[in-house]
């Protein structure tokens, strides 16, 4: 068996209160960690934070020079929308640093001159994964366009994927040579040998895993647009301690390890605030959105799992917990998760994506335990995003209005507080329609209102019709904008809607101007 370097790249939008590890990315770690503990010789895990990165030329080289150090096998990248100009330019600059180095060199196994055998040195060339929603979104045909400089892509929940390719990379191929080669790299100015044989797998043309891993589609073959999948049940909890369920024998004794159990990816002993999730994927299908889950699709957290890490959290310091479920009230576990959080009595704060229409008297009742018995400051997350038909229907965020005004009654009743979004720069919106949906949201008696501009993610239906609804994008930089104007909801960097035939970008610009009065 041949034991795989990898090197975890995660670029993210780190906002004031956040772990250092976003929780997909923690989730990543931990099922490599359970599965693969025994395959891994090397497990580096790179965490940046991409937010007001003022000099990007500069952060993608030092990003590189660490990659280069580590001299990895398998690299893999989380790629989203707010880190896509800085994943391109990473791959660019270590693609030629590589091809740069592409060398073959001689030396010595002996430590002094005459002695041992030659060494034919090899220039080790890593793969580069790509995973994320950028990846599982993007049309099938198009990922080698947009990312010339990968060799693998993972569609879909990414877990279990990246396990089976570790897993596979090290499972021993049969060659007809003995020859053993090592890789010599430059660090400081002294040069390192590092052993391997070439009885191990050519991890440069790993064409085995095209029909092992769902999901995964390797360049210069058959794209097929399958999305990897997992069960749930089978995950650990980046929250929890991790068991590695396989370890390798001691090489001194040939006596088998015992298991090993490693700390919580996440660990809950020395912070105030997490994000959580309790279930994947969304029955809507709001064309602005990502999440193009079914019913059929959607995956609740084993309540097991689910009741050990609110004992967990209830038991350490964290008094602000942010649900990143999609609609929170819509999956099967959801009451069950909310007695749990009644039962070990957690009285930090809790935010909650919900849906209005989906509002039961069962989550008011147990709602307003939490919050009127153990003072849970609870806070219930709307996206209305628009009150106006025309607008509505072309986003597929139709809302009940009725239901709407019925439901936030209830709520300030029971003292529950909740907060409601809306979007600026929807096709077929105007400065006016804007304000009436901020009027209507204002008479519910919100406790926040707020309004975020329109990104066109990959893959949603309308980045697909922008042009035939003739949206115009601009990536915006702090130069773009007035610098009287906060912007803390403009994400610098990234493409947002600013244009079109509804609005000009004098308009749109209004438009902000309002959403940040809010």
């Amino acid at each position: 068996m041949r034991k795989i370097r990898l090197a975890l790249i995660s670029l993210d939008w780190i906002r004031p209160k956040d772990p250092l590890t976003n929780l997909g990315h923690a989730s990543i770690l931990a099922t490599l960690q359970k599965y693969n503990s025994h395959q891994l010789t090397f497990l580096n895990n790179h965490r940046y934070s991409v937010k007001h990165c003022p000099d990007v030329e500069e952060f993608s080289e030092n990003v590189v020079k660490n990659l280069i150090y580590d001299e990895p096998d398998l690299i893999a990248f989380g790629v989203y929308i707010w880190n896509e100009l800085h994943t391109q330019l990473i791959l660019k600059k270590f693609r030629k640093r590589i091809k740069e180095r592409e060398f073959i060199s001689f030396g010595f196994t002996g430590e002094r001159k005459g002695e041992g055998r030659i060494m034919i040195d090899y220039l080790r060339k890593p793969l580069i994964l790509l995973g994320g929603p950028q990846i599982s979104y993007a049309p099938i045909n198009t990922l080698e366009g947009y990312y010339p400089d990968a060799d693998l892509f993972i569609r879909g929940y990414a877990e279990k994927a990246l396990s089976q390719i570790v897993e596979t990379l090290s499972t021993p191929v049969k060659s007809s040579t003995n020859m053993i080669s090592s890789y010599q790299f430059a660090t400081r100015q002294k040069y390192f040998l590092r052993p391997i044989t070439t009885t191990t797998p050519n991890i440069s043309n790993p064409t085995v895993l095209l029909h092992k891993v769902k999901g995964l589609h390797q360049r210069d073959h058959p794209d097929l647009g399958i999305q990897a999948t997992v069960d749930m049940n089978s995950l650990p909890s980046p929250l929890l301690p991790v068991e590695s369920l396989e370890n390798s024998s001691s090489s001194d004794n040939n006596v088998s390890q015992s298991n090993l159990i490693n700390p919580p990816v996440i660990p809950l002993n020395n912070r105030s605030f997490i994000r959580w999730e309790t279930q994947r994927g969304c029955p809507f299908k709001c064309t602005f959105c990502q999440h193009r889950d079914t019913y059929k699709n959607r995956q609740s957290l084993p309540p097991p799992r689910t009741l050990s890490e609110i004992q967990a959290i209830t038991s350490s310091p964290v008094n602000d917990i942010a649900v990143l479920d999609p609609t929170f009230n819509s999956g099967p576990n959801y009451l069950s998760t909310l007695d749990n959080l009644i039962k070990y009595k957690y009285k930090g704060k809790l935010s909650l994506q919900t849906r209005f229409e989906m509002i039961k008297p069962e989550f008011i009742e147990k709602c307003s335990v939490l919050v009127n018995e153990l003072n849970t400051n609870i806070q219930l997350e709307f996206g209305i995003q628009s009150i106006i038909k025309q607008e509505s229907l072309i986003i597929q965020r139709m809302n009940n209005l009725k239901s709407v005004k019925e439901n936030s009654l209830l709520l300030r009743k029971n003292n529950i507080k909740f907060e409601i979004s809306l979007i600026y720069g929807l096709p077929y919106q105007t400065v006016e329609s804007f304000k009436k949906s901020i009027e209507f949201v204002k008479d519910l008696g919100a406790e926040n209102v707020v309004a975020w501009p329109l990104m066109l993610l990959r893959g949603t239906e309308l980045e697909k019709k922008k042009e035939e609804l003739g949206l115009k994008e601009e990536i915006l930089s702090s130069v773009d904008l007035d610098s009287e104007l906060p912007k803390e909801r403009i994400s610098e960097g990234i493409p947002h809607v600013v244009e079109s035939p509804s609005f000009s970008k004098d308009e749109w610009r209004e438009m902000m101007r309002i959403a940040n009065e809010l």
